[in-house]
């Protein structure tokens, strides 16, 4: 077994750890390539980077020549918008820095809050150009899933990698221990050094979520970087979500979407999408579907 040095990007640290018999002169082979990949990710689609694609997008509403990756991580931010019945924006970004939620992280909420726009009425991507008619892109609520199969897909085509775990920040992707499936804590939201359970993941991507992880209050209101988009599902408040999925992505994506969507909208989701689903409300009530595999401690 080998674990990586840790990699800060994306505002997390990536842990990877690796259960092949691999050299080290291999393993620094691969440690290079994921901090490269990683570097160059954030660099290009952080919101935060004011040199950024996304931040140039937004700042100038045009880039013209788009790259393929650029073109497919916009169209992938679009169709999960379609798959979660626009409860999955990427057109957030306006809202985040109005809260507060900005380069500079000031935390200091504007009076009133954008509306967040439909992406199929401004975004308007082709071959040759993308525009932004207005509003702002953020691709964080998928963004580190996309990077998590990304390096996944490395590991196992340019290394020949079996197996692996990669955790972000607690969105993660693994294959398994030598056949025998990963096993992952589940982290309680509001007290440290806490866990509900552990569950298991084998060829599985796996995303958790919560308000509480990055919220602030700015004149006696509460934010966090979890949008209520439109339309507002449920008056019911969900304070951590656990999912697995078959990719870091979706599990990602819906990790966020199971604090905001009604019951039985996530159950329909959960179906559609093949996830599993854990969700827990504060003080104590904790629920899991079917697909979703729990072991209490």
């Amino acid at each position: 077994m080998a674990i990586l040095p840790p990699i800060t990007a994306l505002g997390t640290q990536f842990l990877i750890e690796i259960w092949d018999n691999i050299e080290a002169t291999k393993l620094e082979m691969v440690y290079d390539r994921l901090e490269f990949l990683l570097t160059e990710f954030e660099n290009k689609y952080s919101r935060f980077k004011p040199d950024s694609l996304i931040s140039q997008l937004n700042i100038h509403k045009i880039i013209h020549n788009p790259s393929p990756e650029l073109i497919n991580i916009l169209t992938l931010g679009i169709t999960f918008y379609d798959h979660t019945n626009g409860i999955h924006n990427l057109m957030v970004g306006e809202t985040l820095v109005a809260t507060g939620y900005d380069a500079e992280y000031s935390l200091i909420a504007k009076t009133a809050l954008p509306q967040i726009p439909n992406p199929h009425s401004v975004l308007d991507i082709q071959p040759d150009y993308i525009t932004l008619r207005h509003g702002m892109i953020d691709i964080g609520g998928y963004g580190k899933g996309v990077v998590i199969d990304l390096l996944a897909t490395t590991l196992a085509r340019e290394f020949g990698l079996q197996y692996y775990l990669i955790n972000g920040g607690g969105d993660m992707y693994g294959t398994s221990n030598h056949s025998e499936p990963i096993t992952l804590f589940l982290e309680h939201p509001t007290e440290p050094n806490t866990y509900l359970g552990t569950t298991i993941i084998l060829n599985q991507g796996f995303a958790a979520s919560s308000r509480h992880k990055r919220s602030w209050v700015h004149n006696q209101t509460h934010f966090s970087h979890i949008i209520e988009t439109e339309p507002k599902q449920t008056a019911e408040r969900i304070d951590a979500s656990f999912i697995t999925a078959s990719t870091a992505t979706t599990a990602d994506v819906f990790a966020t979407v199971a604090l905001i969507a009604a019951k039985q909208t996530m159950n329909e989701f959960a179906t559609t999408h093949e996830l599993g689903v854990a969700t827990l409300t504060l003080p104590s009530s904790f629920m899991y579907s079917r697909a979703f595999i729990f072991n209490s401690l």
